[in-house]
């Protein structure tokens, strides 16, 4: 074979490696089979949760938006949209329920050296539980430093219809600033005009969804 063949012979190779390896990036990064349409109110967070390694999917095509999310899934999502900042010292887990091995450890330990989370008791996390929407709220409200809202003069709450529409939602809850803050921002959305529904667990839709809209509005730190 010539100097020229072998020339070319080389860079049809290194062609066809290119397109190769733009196939599979472009497959890696490729829309879920269950990814809602453009348009649709999670489309944009679910394709920013992915591409910005916040999250995966859970097999290589399906995200599965509207599966529970659980606490530790919750945390580790924060954590990574933080920049996977490491724990101080990884010796502390106060925890007991809470594996070292676990692909959580470092981002759950993280989180509570710097009291985004506390335990459903003192020694006890409860990594597998459902995370309501409730306490998604109040996880982002801490990881992302939501001043608590006080009210002039000691005065009610101003009246911010988002926030002052849901009927099931007390002002003395844990979550409640955070909520405050967030309805104002834009950033949360009730399950209907007049519901937040702090109880029911919060799909993965939906946390993708108040994550995206917290790094968008840039006013949360």
């Amino acid at each position: 074979m010539t100097n020229r063949k072998r020339h070319l012979a080389a860079l049809l190779s290194v062609i066809v490696l290119l397109m190769t390896f733009s196939t599979i990036v472009s497959a890696e990064a490729s829309d879920f089979v269950d990814l809602p349409p453009e348009g649709h109110w999670a489309h944009d967070a679910i394709v920013w949760a992915y591409e910005e390694g916040v999250t995966s999917g859970v097999d290589p095509t399906h995200f599965a938006p509207k599966e529970k999310i659980d606490r530790a899934q919750a945390v580790m999502m924060v954590w990574r949209a933080k920049n996977s900042i490491r724990p101080h010292n990884t010796e502390e887990m106060p925890f007991l329920d809470v594996n070292p091995n676990a692909y959580y450890y470092q981002a759950l330990l993280s989180a509570w050296e710097r009291n985004w989370v506390s335990g459903v008791a003192p020694d006890s996390f409860a990594p597998h539980a459902l995370c309501t929407r409730a306490q998604a709220v109040a996880l982002l409200g801490k990881a992302f430093h939501v001043i608590p809202h006080v009210a002039e003069d000691d005065a009610e709450t101003p009246p911010i219809k988002d926030a002052e529409d849901f009927v099931d939602v007390n002002r003395n809850s844990y979550y409640y600033d955070s909520l405050w803050m967030f309805a104002a921002a834009g950033v949360v959305s009730g399950t209907d005009e007049t519901h937040f529904s702090p109880n029911e667990p919060c799909t993965r839709a939906q946390f993708a969804v108040m994550l995206y809209r917290i790094i968008e509005t840039q006013i949360f730190g």
